[in-house]
């Protein structure tokens, strides 16, 4: 019997999609009680997470989004669009 894959929900546009085309973003807390957002290469760090596609309108989505600007830093935001957009251009 074949292994199962797992799927995961793109929490931009609610797609499901096999879990290693998306991009993983985990909420950790650090020593100042102070909420980082980092992109989790590995599907494996601890903390509460989210998935992304990786395509341009997923990418597009999360910057203009009014509720992840409010939830995730600018400085994050930035680091996980500019991984998206490095893993699109790999992922070509």
């Amino acid at each position: 019997m074949p292994k199962k894959v797992p799927h995961r929900m793109c929490a931009i546009c609610k797609k499901r999609a096999i879990k290693k085309d998306l991009v993983r973003i985990v909420r950790k807390i650090s020593n100042k009680k102070k909420v980082i957002w980092l992109v989790d290469r590995s599907f494996i760090c601890t903390g509460r997470g989210m998935y992304i596609c990786k395509n341009e309108s997923c990418c597009e989505k999360i910057k203009r989004s009014k509720y992840f600007r409010k939830k995730i830093s600018a400085d994050n935001l930035e680091t996980i669009c500019a991984y998206i957009e490095e893993e699109l251009f790999v992922y070509r």
